[in-house]
């Protein structure tokens, strides 16, 4: 077990940005607790067993591990059953008919667009995130505008569409916004932005 803890230190000291800003990164806790906490409950429950007998003692330590399962479904259900997520799911699939489920897109999301590559039936590139702007000053990069990132790290690729699903993300990004606003607009909802790249 030390050598699981000593490796996940070592981890997050070696990718500390990362690790401090992307929740799933911390996924490999998950099994390392469980198993350290394993051997714990199994002593708990023999010491219970043997010093105290009584059916009540052991039915209160299985109902405690019992609720704590109970709630950990309820958690994921209420995630699963999530309207927003439905409506997200269905943006997404209006966003990928709206491009035609084009293969050369660049999009704004807050998870990198995945969801939507999966949902729109599409395929493109990430633009960076706000944190990975700040990522790239804190790490010495040279500070670029939209146009200068556009025309150096995607203009090569042809893009056809910029999609805007994160919103709150836009506006934290008004180089962005002036860029954008040169090119027409196919689609403006409350959801979502697409703009069309190659018809200025």
């Amino acid at each position: 077990m030390m050598g699981l803890w000593t490796g996940y230190v070592i981890f997050g000291l070696a990718l500390n940005y990362n690790f401090a800003t992307h929740d799933y990164y911390q996924l490999q806790l998950i099994p390392i607790v469980g198993l350290s906490l394993g051997p714990i409950v199994a002593l708990v429950m023999n010491h219970l067993n043997h010093t105290r007998p009584q059916l009540h003692w052991r039915v209160a330590a299985w109902s405690a591990l019992l609720l704590g399962l109970v709630l950990s479904i309820a958690v994921a259900r209420s995630r699963l059953i999530n309207p927003q997520i439905e409506r997200k799911v269905e943006a997404e699939q209006q966003i990928g008919e709206l491009v035609n489920h084009s293969t050369k897109t660049i999009f704004l999301s807050g998870d990198y667009g995945v969801p939507l590559e999966y949902h729109g039936l599409l395929s493109g590139s990430s633009w960076p995130l706000q944190w990975d702007l700040e990522w790239e000053r804190l790490a010495g990069f040279k500070s670029r505008s939209a146009e200068e990132r556009f025309i150096t790290r995607f203009a090569k690729d042809s893009p056809e569409y910029f999609i805007v699903e994160d919103l709150e993300e836009f506006e934290k990004q008004p180089d962005l916004k002036r860029f954008l606003s040169k090119f027409p607009t196919v689609a403006q909802k409350n959801d979502y932005l697409i703009f069309r790249l190659n018809g200025r």
